[in-house]
């Protein structure tokens, strides 16, 4: 039996994708077009792009598909010329309606058959393109297998370099529609903080707690829980992103939650503490002090600033106040598509903060009895920093108080 679809003219095809659309095709051009500028600073003839968050930001194709490393989706970004999406043959429908690029490749099969259209294409670049760009450095990771990637190596005479400069050079500013979905997330994971710390009760385990924050994330509108860490109790605090136990809340413990969900692949990644019963005077203190150091480095925040000069103001904030800093590695990071992107707020991170750019800032004190951190995003405005998370309150939250 043959069965015969309607008929559907251009326009109304075009608007039954746009639901599927999270970008413009303007934007998605624009973002192109500043990476080809990167691009030939760079010398790069063309640049491989294979891990999630750098697949969507370049082509606008947002799939669960990501999820599995059966089938890799792969792009394309010629110096000159359209750009190139590998996908599944089973993906090529939704990947049409959803992504800006005309020019999609298909396989049937699995990595080693995508590789193979990859390697067809390649070829087609011609022999006087041969330096592609690929997701070799900081903070960046290939969507393929390393045995998959480097037999298309051995079977080419292009030289493959790293782009990772080129790709956060392009992703660095926000544009107003990415901002716009880090306010939501940054929306949505201070609701649920909020109604965790309303149910939250002595005799629930953190796991119990968490699926509240993941449940209350859910119904507020994000794409998925994301990151959720949690850890509490004497003997704990120090354990930073750890994930939740079954161990239950008792009088007189703190909870400490880092993390966030996404919402249409955008994250936030806050911090908040909650108390079972008054807090202790001195773990008021102390988490006071995080709350004014935090505030006082978003108000230093501003285009020109550089990561590193925020880190050095940290560090005399802590030294005036008696007290060690207790962050792991770095005080703040930014943030956006992916969870942690750079720069990294160290002292020798020299990045220049711009108008545009998102960032978490995370100064921590970090005791035996308690870790008192105060996380929040924001973004760089022109003439300063605007805070897009829920403020955290200046005291410790009590559980069951809101």
């Amino acid at each position: 039996m043959t069965i015969v679809e309607p008929s559907i003219d251009e326009k109304e095809r075009i608007e039954r994708s746009l639901h599927l659309r999270i970008f413009s095709d303007e934007e998605l051009a624009g973002r192109m077009a500043k990476a080809r500028t990167f691009m030939a600073e760079a010398g790069l003839d063309a640049m491989l792009l294979t891990h999630e968050s750098n697949v969507v930001y370049f082509s606008g194709l947002t799939t669960p598909s990501f999820a599995t490393t059966t089938r890799p989706i792969m792009m394309l970004i010629p110096i000159l010329g359209d750009p190139i999406l590998i996908c599944s043959r089973s993906q090529s429908a939704h990947a049409r309606a959803a992504s800006w690029v005309a020019d999609i490749r298909t396989f049937d099969g699995f990595e080693v058959d995508a590789l193979a259209v990859l390697s067809d294409v390649l070829r087609g670049l011609g022999s006087n393109r041969r330096t592609i760009g690929c997701e070799f450095g900081d903070e960046q990771r290939m969507g393929l297998t390393y045995a998959g990637f480097t037999g298309v190596v051995e079977r080419s005479s292009h030289a493959f370099v790293d782009a990772s400069r080129v790709v956060w050079a392009t992703r660095a500013v926000k544009s107003a529609t990415e901002i716009d979905y880090l306010r939501e997330a940054a929306r949505i994971n201070g609701v649920a903080f909020d109604r965790v710390a309303d149910v939250a009760a002595v005799g629930m385990s953190e796991r119990s707690i968490r699926r509240e924050w993941a449940i209350a994330l859910a119904e507020e509108g994000a794409d998925k829980p994301g990151y959720l860490s949690m850890h509490s109790g004497p003997g704990s605090y120090r354990r930073v992103s750890g994930s939740p136990s079954d161990r239950v809340l008792a009088q007189g413990d703190l909870l400490w939650m880092d993390g966030g969900p996404t919402y249409r692949g955008y994250w936030s990644d806050i911090t908040r503490t909650i108390s079972f019963g008054e807090p202790d005077p001195e773990h008021e203190r102390l988490y006071e002090f995080s709350w004014l150091a935090t505030r006082e480095l978003l108000r230093a925040a501003k285009p020109g600033v550089t990561a590193g000069s925020l880190s050095v103001l940290c560090q005399e904030l802590f030294a005036d106040a008696g007290l060690t800093l207790g962050s792991a590695s770095r005080i703040g990071h930014g943030i956006g598509a992916d969870l942690t992107e750079p720069p990294s707020i160290i002292e020798a991170d020299e990045t220049e903060l711009l108008s545009g750019m998102a960032l978490a800032i995370e100064p921590a004190v970090a005791r035996w009895d308690g870790y008192f951190i105060v996380e929040e995003d924001f973004i760089v405005t022109d003439t300063g920093s605007e805070l897009i998370s829920a403020p955290a309150p200046k005291s410790i939250t009590i559980a069951g108080r809101n």
